[in-house]
């Protein structure tokens, strides 16, 4: 019976960490899946309220950015169990909403502070990949 028991317990541990494996994670930033960049392993969240409260986030990951590039947009396109994917770009209603969405995609929390410029905070959060 303990045999029985300990096999059982072995072949649901085995197929457990084999779903886990299925996840994907896609998150898009403009048009790259910051997923697929090969070494990248921090980013920083960089979000400014705006006159209505709404919060931009944008996401810097070491790219070129462009003065009168495309906008920062991120969209989450994971496939798998991850059941989650819009493709729809994301939007978030504070600094945290934007954190808590990217820590259940791998992201840790780093660090953080914020700069003063004027009347509005420019938010820094910095995560790195697990």
């Amino acid at each position: 019976m303990k045999k029985l028991l300990l096999s059982l317990t072995l072949i649901l541990s085995i197929g457990l960490s084999g779903q886990s494996q299925d996840l994907e994670y896609s998150i898009i930033v403009v048009d790259t899946d910051i997923m697929q960049v090969e070494g990248l392993q921090y980013i920083e969240l960089l979000g400014s309220s705006k006159l209505n409260g709404d919060i931009i986030i944008s996401v810097d990951y070491g790219q070129k950015t462009k003065i009168f590039g495309k906008a920062q947009t991120i969209r989450d396109e994971s496939k798998g169990s991850f059941q989650n994917g819009t493709a729809k770009n994301m939007t978030f209603n504070s600094m945290t909403g934007a954190l808590n969405w990217f820590d259940a995609r791998g992201w840790n929390y780093v660090n953080q502070y914020f700069v003063t410029i004027g009347n509005s905070n420019i938010y820094h959060i910095l995560l790195e990949k697990e």
